[in-house]
């Protein structure tokens, strides 16, 4: 449980007292536990879903875009902003051999300033695809609520794959140093990983689900594959990138194929 509320406190704006989660230096083992994150998240976009269908779509649409934002959308956005911009994001969390000295402390804090600054001051193409991705999924999100004979269950898979795929890129892509993350992550791991993921979709079994799959998993292989060749290694604002195209690529093949199978 504290693994899980770890995974909640990193990835989403929800309020959790800090004594309730694990330490931070467990976040490679609470990784695992990702795609149940997803569905946890889903869970809470598909109950929404089903409030908002009193609402108009434009409405409907926004309100969810909202509830996703606050449930892990805002910390993807920003990932994919600063894969964008080029800014070089550091580790999650990095444990420290030994405290810091006075004058070594004050250094640190400068930097960290620095590097929030750079952050939050977006350029224009982390702005540009920044508001790509928005309003890609406020649109796939509309095309939700026009269509009633669409499943919506949808919504609740999404974040499922884009968790799994997230830790996929994690441990089978060169990341770069300390690649914290990477390092400790083990194929033990992306293992239960799937094996969680999988039953968390079983449900929803059909042909449908597994073309959305396949395309989200080709879009983030060509997102990584490219980035690694430009970049020599994957930083951990990539894999909030990848997660987040995930998403969006998912949405977009369940929408495309669900007329046709």
């Amino acid at each position: 449980m504290k693994l899980f509320l770890l995974l909640i406190d990193k990835f989403t704006y929800l309020p959790i007292p800090k004594k309730l989660a694990a330490d931070s230096d467990q976040l490679p083992r609470a990784l695992r536990l990702l795609p149940l994150l997803g569905l946890f998240c889903g869970g809470i976009i598909y109950g929404v879903s089903r409030l908002l269908l009193v609402m108009p779509p434009s409405g409907a649409a926004a309100t969810l875009l909202g509830v996703h934002i606050l449930l892990g959308g805002a910390t993807l956005l920003r990932d994919l902003i600063s894969v964008a911009d080029g800014i070089a994001v550091g580790p999650i969390f990095m444990p420290r051999p030994h405290a810091p000295a006075n004058g070594e402390a004050n250094e640190a804090n400068s930097r960290e300033v620095l590097e929030k600054q750079r952050r939050f001051n977006a350029g224009r193409a982390g702005l540009v695809w920044g508001m790509a991705w928005l309003l890609g999924l406020y649109f796939l999100y509309y095309w939700y609520f026009s269509f009633s004979m669409i499943n919506s269950f949808a919504v609740l898979a999404a974040p499922v794959v884009g968790r799994w795929l997230m830790c996929w890129t994690i441990f089978y892509f060169y990341a770069a140093p300390p690649a914290w993350l990477h390092r400790n992550f083990s194929r033990h791991d992306l293992i239960v990983c799937s094996a969680l993921a999988l039953l968390s979709v079983l449900p929803f079994s059909s042909p449908v689900l597994y073309i959305s799959v396949l395309v989200a998993f080709l879009g983030v292989y060509i997102f990584a594959t490219f980035r690694q060749r430009s970049a020599g290694a994957l930083d951990d604002a990539c894999y909030g990138t990848a997660a987040a195209w995930a998403e969006i690529l998912f949405l977009l093949g369940w929408l495309t194929f669900y007329r046709f199978l």
